[in-house]
């Protein structure tokens, strides 16, 4: 399959961002940078792993397309596909053979999230990248300033230029992207005025009070304040570093199922535990009430790996999901034709996506092993951007008792 722009740019690569055939570029920007995050902060547990390249490739795959996705400095693609239209079919992405629509903000049009978060996952993965490919990592970080430059003057939610998003990836602020964006910069470059800039955003949008309901696709308030306590060796971001991570605490008042999972939402919880997991453990390793979080992140990657219930990665553990809401796992061998037969199939799932995170169970510990039980089986970008990140943390715990 091949993607062109509105003026034949090549869009092929990238990422799927679930189980389907869509390519929305907010959410993947966002995994991208978490993903790389979990690189920069435990690469040495990556490389004991053995999946230190592995992690490189991926990064490079997803940098490569973004790259693509940044024709012009004040254009910008963020979504390849129409979801009502996509979501309906079923079969292989190699199969696809029909033009599909991209669409994209401009100066005229723009969008400070997309372009920020974009601006982000760039710089992010040129940290890991420089070393093995110095020109490729210094193109990573050109667009990334040049992105950064186009969402702080042009200001705007990117959902009101690419109208689809919001039927599923409503945009509710920038000011966290923006000062995301100049914050990896920083960390990429070690330019000082990306870091001030970040200050001045941190108090225009007055991020230290902001109440963010999870660190995910849409809301990266706590990433920004881990950065800045570790990058100015602060303790002015402690408070509201622990004002989230303690609201989810189980004496606090979250929801918990019965068998210790958070649950936040019944559409993936799996993700909001998984991703707040990562991030509180970097608190803990960054000093934050450093027991009491990684004992919180510890019991929800135990969760996930199936300790006390059921496994819910594919293909590791005991009972794990086998019929996961996937279109391309779901389909036969070649030359055996792929379509709404191989979606309604009873058996499993012909090929497995080993090491995905599924979206997880209700809250009663529930979970039903069912392709059309998407809210529950399917597997996403932003599911498993953070559960990588925190599973390395365990190992770092292992590696540094």
């Amino acid at each position: 399959m091949q993607d062109f722009g509105d003026d034949k740019e090549d869009l092929t690569g990238g990422y799927f961002d679930a189980g389907d055939f869509m390519k929305f570029n907010l959410p993947m920007a966002y995994s991208m940078t978490t993903l790389a995050w979990g690189g920069v902060q435990y690469r040495e547990q990556y490389e004991a792993a053995g999946e230190l390249d592995n992690l490189k490739k991926a990064l490079r795959h997803g940098a490569e397309y973004l790259i693509n996705c940044h024709p012009e400095k004040y254009k910008l693609y963020g979504q390849i596909g129409i979801g009502e239209i996509d979501h309906k079919r079923w079969g292989r992405p190699e199969d696809i053979t029909w033009a599909r629509k991209a669409f994209a903000i401009t100066d005229e049009k723009p969008g400070s999230d997309l372009a920020g978060q974009t601006a982000a996952a760039l710089a992010s993965a040129s940290i890991l990248l420089r070393e093995d490919d110095e020109v490729f990592a210094a193109d990573c970080v050109k667009h990334a300033r040049d992105l950064y430059e186009f969402a702080d003057r042009y200001r705007d939610y990117y959902h009101r230029a690419i109208t689809d998003a919001e039927n599923y990836y409503k945009s509710s602020g920038f000011g966290d992207e923006l000062t995301w964006a100049a914050l990896w910069i920083h960390y990429a470059t070690s330019d000082k005025w990306y870091l001030n800039e970040a200050k001045k955003k941190y108090d225009e949008f007055q991020i230290g009070s902001a109440e963010p309901f999870a660190y995910f696709w849409d809301d990266v308030t706590i990433g920004v304040q881990l950065l800045l306590k570790n990058m100015t060796n602060s303790d002015n971001y402690d408070i509201p570093i622990e004002r989230f991570c303690n609201k989810f605490m189980k004496e606090n008042g979250k929801a918990y199922t019965p068998q210790g999972l958070l649950f936040l939402n019944e559409w993936g919880p799996n993700r909001y535990a998984a991703n707040i997991a990562f991030v509180c453990g970097i608190a803990a390793d960054s000093g934050i009430n450093s027991c009491r979080y990684r004992q919180f992140a510890k019991s929800q990657i135990d969760y996930f790996l199936g300790k006390d219930v059921r496994s819910y990665v594919v293909g590791y553990g005991r009972n794990p999901p086998t019929k996961y809401h996937h279109r391309a796992s779901s389909c036969p061998p070649k030359p055996v034709q792929c379509g709404k037969a191989a979606e309604t199939n009873p058996d499993p799932n012909p090929h497995i996506l080993v090491g995905a995170l599924v979206g997880g169970p209700d809250i009663n510990d529930r979970y039903y092993n069912e392709r059309s039980n998407y809210k529950q089986s399917e597997v996403a970008l932003d599911y498993n951007a953070g559960f990588q990140g925190a599973l390395a943390a365990q190992l770092y715990l292992e590696m540094n008792p």
